[in-house]
């Protein structure tokens, strides 16, 4: 009780003089015409702009999960694009599956996991993204994360809810890609130069690579599904007349330093593939 009448009487004053303000605003409102129409208008802009600002705020949190909702849809939509285009690679490459519709089946099946990007680096010599999926969503180490028109890297380690993946701009990264419509292929590789730029090595001359064809994934990959879109050709280096093999530059589609949503790619039969040629490797 002590304490409470000592801090009224060290606030009393500063209380005594808040009351008599607000008192005399009061009657100054209330009985004079001008003033009380001014105060109106003004608490009622205060109160519009309040109200669009909470309003707002209530639109940010439902955008970000009708975001999160949109991302799953496009990621089943995206998963049903990849298992279709398997089965047409499988249609292509052996006339039996002409015996009937029921025959088109494909015993690869992609599942992909949408994420955000919760940090990415494209400046390092060895880039990495940190993504907000890990163990308790399925993500394992080696597994691909790509875009609907791009790849971004590989998945390294993982946490409980977050996931490193080793970046397509890595020195240690070189995806398998082809040139579109042929089974012409050779390994990306980044040169730390530009974001937008990979290197194509290890195409053969006479696959008579032309500037604008456009590069992708090749199928040859574990990792990554045949087909996905990476970018067009921008330059082809023949200077050298001796080599058998072109260095192609790739223009890509994605800029890789711009990216908020992306794909892990679970795919049914890696694992089983991964074993086989460990058993090849232990020879």
């Amino acid at each position: 009780m002590r304490n409470l009448l000592y801090l009224f009487l060290q606030l009393g004053g500063f209380l005594l003089f808040i009351s008599l303000e607000i008192l005399s605003f009061y009657l100054i409102v209330q009985h004079n015409q001008e003033q009380r129409l001014i105060f109106n208008n003004s608490w009622t802009n205060f109160s519009a702009g309040l109200d669009r600002k909470i309003d707002g705020g209530y639109r940010y949190i439902w955008l970000g999960r009708k975001n999160d909702s949109l991302a799953i849809a496009n990621a089943r939509l995206y998963e049903e694009l990849l298992i279709y285009k398997s089965r047409v690679e499988e249609l292509e490459r052996d006339s039996l599956f002409l015996a009937g519709p029921d025959s088109l089946s494909t015993d690869t099946i992609y599942r992909l996991i949408p994420a955000r990007v919760v940090r990415n680096s494209v400046s390092e010599h060895h880039n990495y993204l940190l993504l907000d999926k890990g163990t308790k969503d399925g993500v394992e180490a080696n597994m691909g994360v790509v875009l609907e028109n791009g790849i971004v890297g590989i998945v390294r380690s993982t946490g409980p809810r977050h996931a490193l993946v080793m970046s397509l701009l890595h020195p240690q990264s070189h995806p398998s890609a082809s040139i579109k419509g042929t089974n012409y292929f050779g390994s990306l590789r980044w040169e730390p130069k530009n974001t937008r730029e990979l290197l194509l090595e290890n195409v053969p001359k006479h696959a008579n690579p032309v500037k604008g064809d456009t590069i992708e994934t090749s199928g040859y990959s574990l990792i990554f599904p045949k087909g996905i879109p990476l970018g067009t050709i921008k330059a082809v280096d023949n200077s050298d007349a001796v080599a058998d093999t072109y260095k192609i530059t790739v223009s890509l589609f994605r800029d890789l330093a711009n990216l908020d949503r992306v794909y892990i790619v679970n795919k049914s039969t890696q694992k089983e593939q991964e074993t086989l040629l460990q058993e090849v490797k232990n020879e």
